[in-house]
């Protein structure tokens, strides 16, 4: 369930909404952590994903596609370039 104030608009409900259910997903969490972990350890703002791949095929995560897509997605919305 979703709170709101009665000076939120529908999109902030909505955008609030979409948190909470991506929250709740596994690989949504470790793809944030994951990279969270890539921009502390290393000081670049390019990326492929082909680097990406390998970071997560070494922690051997399952569906390893997936989580990498999600980390791409992480990263650029925090202003990387991911190039695929």
């Amino acid at each position: 369930m979703v709170w709101g104030l009665p000076d939120c608009t529908v999109e902030q409900v909505h955008r609030a909404y979409q948190l909470h259910l991506r929250l709740r997903s596994r690989k949504y969490r470790l793809a944030e952590e994951l990279a969270q972990t890539l921009l502390e350890d290393y000081s670049k703002r390019d990326w492929t994903y082909r680097e990406i791949l390998v970071r997560v095929r070494e922690l051997r995560v399952s569906e390893a596609l997936d989580v990498a897509d999600l980390v791409a997605k992480c990263m650029s919305k925090r202003g990387c370039r991911v190039w695929r």
